[in-house]
């Protein structure tokens, strides 16, 4: 590096030189409309440009290509680290990750996996790759052609560890991580561990991935913990679709606590639910008949938000505190925002969930129905710049359906702060008379001129439209115009029936290249569930 920058100080003075040299040579005049230069000058000044061409062929480039080479030796050392991130989490999971590298002296370089087909292969040397699965087994939108890139290449000097996330509901459970990893190694790339698989956010899994960077060198003292969670207090639920033919959906509104972070649109919110007393007194009831009512009352608390196993003999017989002490915590549930910080609430909208049995999920019970109203709800912000607005002069087109409006009329109203007039809704729902969300603020946006297209269509209701695939079909030709003029596709909901039908209707009127471009772009991106 030293030597480089004494080179450029010397090529530059001896420029400044040959400058000066030459002003004192030329007396007469500058110009050529001032008199033409005598044949002997001008043959001496095509001399000076021929020999600083040379110079620079001789000296400049080598040193160009000893510079390449020499970053290639630098980048020996580097670690690189990948993320395929959906909603956000594997992002935040591959920054932990390249935090605690720096913090232990290990240069590294985080970027998203659709980098990685880009990157010469003779420059990987060690990656740490963190990958989602999405639906019912596949990649996240940004990293849909990595797998087909690797294809036919060779990273042989490449050697990785890979930490896998999914959700056990599916069953394609770590599909993509399974896919990734099998492509990595037909590419002669080494795994340096077997496959992570993590379900949700299982502390275990996330205790061996700590393992395994310490093995790389990572300081073992280093802290990973996920960001705290808070208490923000739920001050009001409006039961907003009575008499609809769909279960019940709510809007949940939360007063920040004094230290909220901020969020904006597309953010995701974690909530940790918790047990409903009756619950939690049936199950001690059933799993230690013998404890007094002061132990049952003791253990209420932490039960909450515990893992409440199925009663069995065996379990009967451990003593309860050893039992509730090793309870893992109940998983966080996620939900879109709905909200901007400036409306001075986060609101959220869920649909109350029920299991085979009747029974009223664990999360959705606990906001709109056992939690009180003023009671603390515990619950933490995760960033997912993957659902982000476009810039608000970008037209953008919104589709969703069900409760999945909460995310796009956030989007909306930070459009509508923004003074973004350039968007188009569609949404889709059952009834118009009973599950038309957001009503109010949609029509007066639509008024004001900031939603100068909404469609609506409700299945239930009858007419040419029952889902937002159809609207598309129907209105193809704006379609294509918003499209060509350079709009952006949010799309937010439910994965299986909405998102694949708006897929197909994307590939029939734009064609499926076109609809894997804008992906590709950024221009197309999904939050569905």
């Amino acid at each position: 590096m030293r030597a480089a920058r004494f080179f450029n100080a010397l090529t530059l003075l001896a420029i400044f030189a040959l400058l000066a040299a030459l002003a004192h040579w030329q007396q007469d005049a500058w110009w050529p409309w001032q008199g033409a230069p005598d044949s002997t000058r001008s043959l001496a000044a095509l001399l000076v440009v021929l020999g600083w061409l040379a110079f620079c062929l001789v000296f400049l480039w080598p040193r160009r290509a000893s510079a390449d080479n020499t970053e290639s030796d630098d980048e020996a050392g580097l670690v690189h680290v990948f993320h395929a991130s959906q909603t956000g989490f594997a992002l935040q999971l591959a920054e932990q990750t390249a935090a605690q590298l720096q913090a232990s002296g290990l240069p590294c370089r985080l970027l998203p996996l659709d980098a990685l087909p880009r990157i010469d292969p003779a420059k990987l040397h060690r990656a740490l790759v963190i990958a989602s699965t999405t639906g019912e087994g596949d990649a996240p939108d940004h990293a849909l052609d990595v797998i087909p890139a690797l294809h036919g290449r060779q990273f042989d000097t490449l050697e990785y560890a890979l930490l896998a996330l999914g959700d056990r509901s599916y069953s394609q459970f770590c599909a993509f991580g399974k896919q990734l990893d099998a492509a990595l190694r037909r590419s002669a790339a080494r795994p340096l561990f077997p496959m992570l698989e993590m379900d949700g956010t299982d502390s275990r899994i996330l205790q061996q991935w700590q393992q395994q960077l310490g093995e790389l060198g990572a300081s073992p003292s280093a802290e990973w913990t996920a960001p705290a969670y808070q208490d923000w207090t739920l001050v009001r639920r409006t039961h907003l679709n009575p008499g609809s033919p769909g279960d019940p959906v709510y809007l949940i509104e939360l007063a920040p606590p004094a230290s909220a972070p901020h969020w904006q649109a597309g953010d995701i919110a974690e909530i940790q639910p918790c047990h409903d007393e009756a619950t939690i007194r049936n199950w001690l009831d059933d799993i230690a008949p013998q404890a007094d009512a002061a132990m049952r009352a003791a253990w209420l608390t932490p039960l909450a938000r515990a893992e409440l196993p199925a009663p069995s003999p065996a379990l009967r017989t451990l003593p309860l505190a050893e039992l509730c002490a090793t309870l893992p915590p109940l998983a966080a549930r996620e939900y879109s925002i709905a909200s901007i910080p400036a409306e001075g609430a986060l609101q959220l909208l869920l649909r109350q969930r029920f299991d085979e049995a009747g029974q009223l999920g664990i999360a959705s019970g606990w906001l709109s129905r056992h939690a009180e109203i003023g009671s603390p709800i515990a619950m933490r912000i995760r960033r997912n710049p993957g659902f982000h607005a476009p810039p608000p002069e970008q037209a953008m087109i919104l589709i969703g359906n069900g409760t999945g409006i909460a995310g796009l009329r956030a989007h909306l109203a930070e459009r509508v702060q923004a003074g973004a007039r350039q968007n188009w809704l569609i949404f889709g729902e059952r009834k118009a008379d009973s599950d038309f969300h957001f009503a109010t603020d949609l029509n007066h946006w639509q008024q004001s001129g900031f939603l100068p297209v909404l469609d609506c269509v409700f299945s239930r209701d009858g007419g040419d439209c029952r889902h937002v695939q159809d609207v598309l079909r129907r209105e193809k030709t704006r379609l294509v115009e918003w499209i060509e003029q350079g709009a952006c596709l949010y799309l937010c909901g439910s994965q299986h029936g909405m998102a694949a039908g708006v897929d197909q209707a994307l590939d029939d009127l734009l064609g499926a290249e076109q609809r894997r471009a804008l992906i590709r772009n950024g221009r197309y991106r999904r939050d569905v569930y």
